[in-house]
């Protein structure tokens, strides 16, 4: 289920609509809410919670990292391989794959293509 909580259509709870209240303009409207507030306040004095949400910045900001560079070896395998099919000469496809030889070789050689010297 998704909820916008700046949407206007259809009907929703006191108790929800006080939440997202709460969401968008940190209004506290009832008890409600106010627990929200309180839990919010308390864990962001934690020293325990930021060391625990900074190692998760720490780990999404790894994982975008490998994300990025399993990317660029796909582009880079893609590159050459498509390259080894037009016949393109090998000099031509390490400059524009930035593969070494020896991967574009071993490349021709699992898609049964051939390295034009």
């Amino acid at each position: 289920m998704i909820i916008n909580s700046l949407g206007i259509k259809g009907n929703i709870s006191p108790r929800a609509k006080s939440f997202l209240e709460y969401v968008n303009d940190r209004i506290v409207r009832d008890a409600f809410t106010q627990e929200i507030a309180d839990e919010v306040t308390r864990l962001k004095r934690s020293s325990a919670v930021r060391r625990q949400y900074m190692l998760l910045e720490m780990k999404l900001h790894d994982a975008r990292m490998d994300g990025r560079e399993e990317g660029k070896i796909e582009a880079e395998t893609s590159t050459a391989l498509d390259m080894l099919k037009d016949k393109e000469p090998l000099t031509k496809i390490v400059k524009y794959s930035r593969l070494s030889e020896e991967e574009i070789y071993a490349l021709a050689q699992a898609n049964g293509l051939t390295v034009i010297e």
